[in-house]
């Protein structure tokens, strides 16, 4: 074989082995995304639970301390 033919062999070998290497590289990119996004959601879940749970623990509030003046039971009210 020629020298060319070895040089060229040889070059075609090393893309053949970056481009395998980004394919990789990029797959474990995506399912890191991928894992991301659901535990997005997930979190997200999670705050509005709380924030339901808190709006309900603040409704729950409204009438158990008696109100000592007007601004202060238009402020519970609200």
């Amino acid at each position: 074989m020629s020298e060319a033919l070895v040089t060229a062999a040889a070059k075609i070998k090393e893309f053949k082995k970056h481009c395998m290497s980004n394919g990789a590289k990029h797959g474990a990119r995506a399912h890191r995304w991928s894992e991301e996004c659901q535990l997005l959601k997930e979190e997200m879940q999670h705050v509005v639970q709380y924030h339901n749970y808190q709006a309900e623990w603040w409704l729950g509030l409204i009438g158990r301390k008696p109100a000592s003046s007007d601004e202060y039971r238009g402020g519970m009210a609200a």
